[in-house]
């Protein structure tokens, strides 16, 4: 598999209870990543409430249908599913924060001119390396969009990268295509996750 789009969903959390006002809530339940996005909402209008952690926003919303002095933070579609009534909506800090989704298939799309490619990298472990291997890409004019670091597991100090490139390889006008071989020359594992074209809202 590999990826073959990607899509933006904006991130809108509500607060769902049976309870007719804030002031009847005893606690609340939420995420510790909803409960972060929703910080300065909670501080400002919660302060008198318990916030108890779930494994999900969808389980959050199940405890509270069940519990008329409870509350929960999730999206409307947890609200209808479980018949808990929204008590205030877009209680968000941040309106704009967004969540990326990949969609994996074994079709690769063909290049459309606004692509995105994403790869999957490491170096070796020596001063200089990780500059050395990314100079390809700022040689032939390649955009970097995301970069991020895991640790391998494997062996201390050794990380692989995830990258997001602009550019379809197997587009011959692309610079991606000329700086791709470079590149792989200068790494100790390389791979294509996938090429995409570019989601509109990204």
């Amino acid at each position: 598999l590999q990826i073959c789009a990607e899509t933006y969903v904006p991130i809108r959390h509500h607060l769902l209870s049976h309870a007719r006002s804030l002031s009847e809530l005893k606690r609340v339940y939420t995420m510790f990543q909803t409960r972060a996005q929703c910080r300065t909402w909670i501080a400002a209008n919660l302060p008198h409430v318990e916030l108890c952690d779930t494994t999900t926003t969808a389980r959050g919303a199940e405890l509270a249908a069940g519990e008329p002095d409870a509350g929960a933070i999730a999206n409307s579609y947890a609200a209808e599913y479980y018949g808990v009534p929204v008590l205030a909506e877009g209680i968000e800090d941040n309106p704009r924060n967004r969540t990326r989704f990949w969609v994996f298939g074994k079709l690769s799309p063909a290049p459309s001119g606004r692509d995105k490619t994403s790869i999957l990298f490491s170096v070796p472990h020596r001063p200089g390396a990780l500059i050395h291997a990314l100079t390809a890409f700022a040689d032939h004019g390649v955009s970097l969009t995301f970069i991020e670091s895991r640790p391998t597991k494997q062996t201390p100090w050794e990380y692989v990268f995830f990258v997001d490139l602009q550019g379809h390889p197997s587009d011959p006008d692309s610079p991606l295509s000329r700086a791709l071989p470079v590149f792989q020359e200068r790494c100790s594992f390389f791979r294509v996750l996938g090429s995409y074209p570019e989601a509109e809202n990204a």
